[in-house]
């Protein structure tokens, strides 16, 4: 029995080792969350969820494990030593071309987490089960690693050659607002269908009722670089829109990355934060294209009903593809559109950066693209928005769900940066589709479809983590490291 036990310690150990000394594995162990969001109540409630699934004792111990692994998180985020050779808990600044590896972790270790479980206390069978579950877990690990390595995907040298911005790794998400992008969070939006400032969904004409009576909303005083207050056009007696509103631009830009073990919609995104308050939040993912039941990419033409929107989509913007921002809108798909650009000096515009833009007006817009002064590769087409309840993006962060970054918008090279992401993820397939062809191959290629789809935002994603530089670069690795459901074990 005793040559059993040191057998089954010595694998584990190595295992360990093996694991704790690779990011993109050590990212691969999740435990089970201890708080969910309420979205009625607007609050975080804790549960017990290794009680509710009625899972086995060396299971709760495993979750336990990884969670003191992961300091407490769900997902494991690595720390890294600062300037001062300290943990930073306001920021950490990486340079992208520092090494892989975690020689600069300074996370609990997983050998020592090990080894203060099992030799601290009295030997026990329950030891024993605990230690071959955790063996279980960390094998799976690295068989799944060892499966995965040859089916990484990598961003293109056409993406990787271009200059990257400096971001630095944060945790937690200033405070910024840009009322124009998520009214329909607020009480506003039960009264104004999606048409205030900065929205307009049909020609000036056709909006000015409505933009009249928005006028009559109180706008806030951004915090951060945010959008300025209205030019007292909440006191114009005559109820007409001004010309032109003065907006400040943000002095960072901040953007979310999907951990590597998220699931579902948020699998392998990256967004850029247009909203954190106490009360909300909101971002707009940037590399998810909108894709049909086959996995085809889906133009505006084939997506809405433009006779029912601006002019401008019919006209200039109806071979683009739809960039699906997140899943909340704002009632139809149509009213829940929004322009992110590149075009300058259109009025009502909301800044994001000093040179990306939301919205504006379209017909100002239109008149640019017309007059040759505008060009439409300068514009993404996005449909919603990713928002957050009152804490709730806090929690995610605690969590470890995202890994957050912030870069000064006087860096040239973040604006470039933010629209490559989006352009590459949303570039159509070179593969072409014969109808000549039999069922089978239409298939085939319509599954290749959603592989290349895929396998662009997976690239893009990659990218992004890559400009974090290391540790953070390696968590991209991590790509199919999905580990069981917890009744697996």
């Amino acid at each position: 029995m005793d040559k059993i036990v040191y057998a089954v310690y010595r694998q584990l150990y190595k295992k360990a080792f093996v694991v704790e000394r690779d990011v993109a594995m050590r990212s691969a162990l999740t435990c089970s969350p201890q708080r969910i969001y309420d979205h009625r109540r607007g609050e975080w409630l804790e549960v017990d969820a290794t009680k509710r699934a009625q899972l086995h004792e060396s299971r709760v111990f495993v979750d336990n494990l990884i969670r003191r692994l992961n300091d407490g998180r769900e997902f494991y985020i690595p720390p890294v030593k600062s300037n001062a050779g300290h943990h930073s808990s306001s920021g950490i600044s990486n340079v992208n071309n520092s090494g892989a590896g975690c020689s600069d972790l300074l996370s609990p270790s997983l050998v020592q987490i090990l080894r203060h479980s099992f030799e601290s206390t009295s030997f026990t069978l329950s030891q024993v089960s605990n230690a071959f579950a955790a063996l279980k877990e960390l094998s799976y690990v690295t068989a799944m690693a060892d499966k995965e390595s040859a089916t990484i995907v990598e961003p293109p040298e056409t993406i990787t050659c271009m200059p990257t911005p400096r971001l630095i790794v944060v945790d937690e998400v200033k405070k910024v607002q840009h009322l124009s992008l998520t009214r329909g969070l607020a009480d506003i939006s039960e009264r104004i269908s999606g048409d205030v400032v900065g929205l307009n969904r049909t020609s000036e004409d056709d909006v000015s009722a409505k933009v009249k009576d928005a006028s009559k909303e109180p706008y806030e005083r951004e915090e951060d670089g945010a959008v300025a207050q209205l030019q007292e056009d909440t006191d114009n007696s005559c109820g007409e829109r001004p010309q032109k509103n003065i907006f400040e631009a943000p002095k960072h830009a901040q953007l979310l990355m999907a951990h590597p073990q998220l699931q579902d919609f948020f699998r392998h995104t990256v967004m850029l934060v247009v909203r954190a308050t106490e009360s909300e939040s909101a971002a707009l993912v940037l590399n998810k294209p909108l894709e049909n039941d086959e996995g085809m990419l889906m133009p505006v033409n084939a997506t809405i009903r433009l006779r029912n929107v601006h002019p401008i989509f019919a006209k200039h913007l109806c071979n683009h593809i739809v960039m699906v921002g997140g899943p909340v809108g704002r009632g139809s798909f149509d009213s829940s559109l929004l322009l992110l650009h590149r075009i300058p000096d259109v009025e009502e515009a909301v800044p994001l950066s000093k040179s990306i833009w939301v919205d504006g007006n379209y017909d100002a817009l239109q008149e640019k693209i017309e007059n040759g002064t505008a060009d439409v590769k300068d514009i993404m087409v996005v449909c919603g928005f990713s928002g957050w309840g009152v804490q709730q993006l806090e929690g995610e962060m605690r969590a470890g769900t995202w890994v957050a970054a912030r870069a000064s918008t006087e860096d040239p090279a973040l604006d470039d940066f933010i629209f490559t992401l989006a352009r590459y993820a949303g570039r159509r397939s070179s593969m072409g589709l014969d109808s000549s062809e039999g069922r089978e191959a239409t298939e085939s290629v319509y599954s290749s479809f959603t592989e290349e789809s895929r396998q662009r935002r997976t690239a893009s994603w990659v990218w992004a983590y890559r400009t974090l530089g290391s540790p953070f670069a390696d968590m991209a690795r991590n790509q199919g490291l999905s580990v069981r459901e917890p009744h697996e074990n």
